[in-house]
């Protein structure tokens, strides 16, 4: 394999400055072994969960958001927009943020996409992710 995607929270699109949980877009980034390059910018779709749908009442509405629920159950942690954002970035390699939490980072492992929570610019992060593919994969 020789190119990753990479998928940045970010407010201006020159720094990693937001949180992965607050990111309502993301910028995709393809790296290769020699360059990195934008792809595209990924905005993230919230599907509305506090609808019910035709002769659906708010027990039905309940359990069928537990289903989808991310079922971390933390006090104080909202789960709303988590599986969004992770369907949003599941085809990436690598997420970006300027923080995320463990659970997100479990959700993002059950799709291969390892998260990394720094703040700096968008170009130091894909140097450094540069340098650490290069490090993993002698051969890449």
């Amino acid at each position: 394999m020789g190119k990753y995607l990479i998928a940045v929270a970010t407010s201006d699109g020159v720094h990693v400055d937001t949180p992965f949980g607050e990111a309502e877009r993301f910028e995709v980034y393809e790296i290769t072994k020699d360059a990195y390059c934008k792809l595209e910018e990924r905005t993230v779709v919230q599907h509305d969960e506090g609808v019910l749908k035709d002769g659906q009442d708010a027990d039905q509405r309940s359990q069928a958001n537990d289903t989808e629920h991310c079922g971390c159950d933390a006090g104080g942690h909202s789960c709303e927009g988590s599986n969004d954002r992770v369907e949003c970035v599941a085809d990436c390699t690598f997420v970006v943020c300027s923080k995320i939490g463990f659970h997100m980072q479990k959700l993002l492992a059950k799709h291969a996409v390892t998260a990394f929570d720094v703040e700096c610019t968008i170009d130091e992060a894909l140097h450094k992710i540069g340098c650490y593919l290069a490090r993993q994969r002698k051969a890449w």
